[in-house]
């Protein structure tokens, strides 16, 4: 019997690789054949291994993640016009901004049923500006085309529907990527001071600036405990923090700066709390592993950070881009006894199985992925 073949397409090779591997793990013990589509990235080996193993074909496209370029990206969509047709795939699955739009006009183009998923705003849709005028119809005229649009919060959805960029209809919340959280299990720290970790992509939106603002006022009151940051550079976008920056702020003593990891598991065990001042996420992953690792957690009140965090419960709300807000939160988590440091992050690990285990996003995008290929 011939296989259903499902395209998935994203901006980087990581995105699929880091995000989507459990769901593709999943299609495949369902006999469906993968085929993966995006550019090459700073961890592209490590990636393309990861679909060797797999044995899952990768297709590189080249894409501009540099804002709008209309040359760049008709040259985009042309390619995957051309890849659709050459492929026959039964569903294209759609995964970050450009795919979203220019893939879903390509799956129409090609004849191909598309499956769409809004990982998250950014401030680029938010303001009020021309550009991101550009980007509301970009999104509207290619959501025509959409079979099914998955949001990862109701913050988003609710946006998408008050703006008339989508119908409410082919909407539906999937809670995040899927996380395998009782893989996270090993990840207790043995410190024997309270340490603190960002980790994320390098970008001014995940609230480093104001990561490293509260620390250097914290410092003044001579507290025993450390501050980490992780995360890998993201030169190509237009908030990327620099590696001059980050360098000052270790050579003043205000971070130790880890870079980049294939296994996040790793940065876990070294850090007691986790700290994500992010201005808005679709639904942050790196907050849902923590949970998984037990971890308590400091986050901003918005869309994709407060759905992992009851505040008091397994962490704390700090206002988004308030440094003093952040301030206090890092105060009240280090007043806090170890045992109810301990409590809090127990909470995390039961929220984190309950609300956002792989098997139940799994389920969800399996239940419109039948349906479709069974059309």
């Amino acid at each position: 019997m011939t296989k259903n073949k499902i395209i998935i397409s994203a901006n980087v090779l990581f995105t699929i690789t880091n995000f989507r591997k459990n769901l593709i793990e999943f299609l495949l013990d369902k006999n469906y054949e993968i085929v993966c589509v995006a550019n090459n990235d700073d961890l592209s080996n490590t990636s393309i291994q990861i679909l060797k193993d797999l044995k899952i074909r990768f297709i590189k496209v080249n894409i501009s993640r540099k804002g709008m370029n209309p040359i760049e990206d008709l040259k985009y969509l042309i390619k995957l016009v051309k890849i659709y047709k050459d492929e026959k795939p039964n569903l294209v699955m759609h995964f970050t901004i450009k795919p979203n739009i220019y893939g879903t006009i390509a799956s129409k183009i090609a004849g191909v049923v598309s499956l769409n998923t809004i990982n998250g705003l950014g401030s680029a849709i938010i303001k009020e500006n021309f550009f991101s005028k550009i980007l509301k119809y970009l999104y509207k005229f290619s959501l025509l085309f959409s079979k099914k649009v998955f949001f990862q919060n109701n913050d988003d959805l609710d946006f998408f529907v008050e703006n008339k960029l989508v119908n409410k209809n082919k909407t539906a919340i999937v809670p995040g990527s899927g996380v395998d959280t009782k893989s996270f299990s090993d990840c207790t720290s043995t410190n024997n001071e309270l340490t603190f970790l960002l980790v994320s992509r390098l970008l001014k939106d995940k609230g480093i600036y104001e990561y490293i603002a509260a620390i250097k006022e914290l410092n003044k009151s001579n507290l025993n405990c450390k501050f980490l940051l992780a995360g890998q550079f993201d030169f190509g976008n237009p908030s990327a923090i620099t590696k001059e920056e980050v360098k000052e702020w270790e050579d003043a003593s205000i971070i130790k700066f880890l870079g980049k990891t294939d296994n996040i598991k790793e940065f876990f065990k070294i850090a007691d709390i986790i700290v994500l001042p992010s201005y808005r996420e679709g639904l942050s992953r790196v907050l849902i592993e923590a949970a998984s690792a037990s971890k308590p957690i400091i986050t901003t009140n918005m869309a994709g950070c407060k759905d992992v965090v009851d505040n008091g419960i397994n962490g704390y709300l700090c206002e988004v881009k308030s440094i003093q807000s952040l301030q206090n939160c890092i105060k009240k988590m280090i007043q806090l006894s170890n045992s109810e440091r301990v409590n809090m992050g127990e909470n995390s690990k039961q929220m984190a199985a309950k609300r956002f285990d792989k098997d139940r996003v799994n389920e969800i995008y399996f239940k419109e992925i039948e349906k479709i290929c069974s059309m």
